[in-house]
Parts: structure tokens; sequence; C-alpha cells
């Protein structure tokens, strides 16, 4: 029975700050596409348009998806090249509080476009790496060599992945 509950996929629903961040950048990339239709060569223009472009594809190729809990691992989904999170490495699986991200100092990613799957720190937490599309219901998984992770989950796969960690 457990197999069954744990094979099971779970797609994110942007968070308010996901929506918000997302919708700035997109709106600014139109005000400078209308600012550069008037403003500057056509060469310079296409250039600049480009420039702004590459890292936003970038960013919605490595957001998050889904998260899969699989037979062995957890699958964070995203378009291209997807995270595996054996079972057999964790040795830390909790749910933590959003009050327990306070102090994190961003290192690397997103910072909102698309979702949050960036590289944090912080004195409580050390260095981890978070893939979310929401601060709520969030899971704190560490793996034996220390690789750490803040995901988000409902309740129902939280409880699936503790009784496969269990058996």
């Amino acid at each position: 029975m457990i197999d069954k509950q744990i094979h099971n996929r779970y797609y994110y629903k942007p968070g308010g700050i996901v929506i918000v961040i997302s919708g700035l950048i997109v709106a600014l990339i139109i005000l400078v596409i209308c600012l550069g239709l008037q403003d500057f060569p056509v060469t310079v223009f296409i250039l600049l348009v480009a420039i702004a472009l590459i890292p936003i594809v970038i960013a919605l190729l490595l957001s998050p998806i889904y998260i899969e809990f699989k037979k062995d691992c957890i699958e964070l989904g995203r378009i291209i090249a997807p995270e595996k999170i054996p079972y057999s490495e964790i040795t830390v699986i909790k749910k933590i509080d959003r009050n327990e991200l306070k102090g994190s100092i961003h290192l690397f990613g997103s910072g909102g476009l698309g979702g949050f799957f960036d590289i944090f720190h912080n004195k409580k937490l050390g260095r981890y790496f978070i893939f979310t599309n929401s601060r709520n219901n969030l899971v704190y998984i560490e793996l034996w060599y220390k690789k750490k992770y803040v995901i988000n989950c409902p309740d129902e796969f939280f409880n699936c992945i503790q009784e496969k960690m269990n058996v």
C-alpha cells in the first residue's frame, strides 16, 4: 500500500510572491521593449532584448513544476534537469516553519522568477537548496553527505515519505 501511495506527483501552484515577482519582470521587459522601439537603433534593441530574455528563459526552464514521490526517490521536476533525491541517502526529514528561513543569505538562483530554486545560507540550516513555489508546508531534507534541501509538499505526501523512511 505504501508503494502505491508514494508513487504520486504534486504540481506546484505559484504563491503570491512568485506571481508578483514574475509579473514585475514581465512588465519591466515590456517597458524596455516599448522604450527601445523609440530610442535605440534596431541592432542595439535586439541585443538588449536578447540579453534580457536569456536569463528569463533559463529561469523558467529550471523553475519548479512538480514534486514526484517515486518508489525509490523524490524527483524535483522542472522542464530541464530534474533532480532526484534517493530515499536511501536521506538522513533527516522534518517539517519546518517559514521562520526558520529568516536571516538567509541568497547565494545563487532565480530569486522568485517562476518559483524558488535557489541556494541560500543561514546560521541555523547552513547552506541549503530551496525548490518551491510557496513558503508554505516546508520540508527540510538532509542527505548523508550533508547536502540540504527545503521543499514544500502537502501533508499527505510528507506523511508518505516518513512512512517510506521508517520501512
